[in-house]
């Protein structure tokens, strides 16, 4: 199946450096070390590589990933 890139402002930024702590790509379901497997993130930024530091940095593709999903629901007691 062949993705397509969202349309966005010429102003938009699909990925940015974010403060730590919120959503981020050490928290992401398509993280790999320092490369994202996520289609659409890469073909915006032309590489799989992540540029920024994965703690401060996502994009608009950002999905949390189950491991941090399921210990939050734990926690809360859910």
């Amino acid at each position: 199946m062949s993705h397509k890139l969202p349309i966005y402002p010429a102003d938009h930024a699909v990925g940015s450096i974010v403060p730590e702590g919120g959503s981020n790509c050490a928290k992401c379901e398509y993280v790999e070390g320092q490369n994202c497997r996520q289609k659409l993130f890469v073909e915006w930024n032309g590489s799989k590589r992540i540029p920024g530091p994965i703690n401060n940095y996502c994009c608009d593709f950002f999905e949390v990933a189950p491991r941090i999903r399921d210990t939050k629901f734990e926690d809360a007691g859910l």
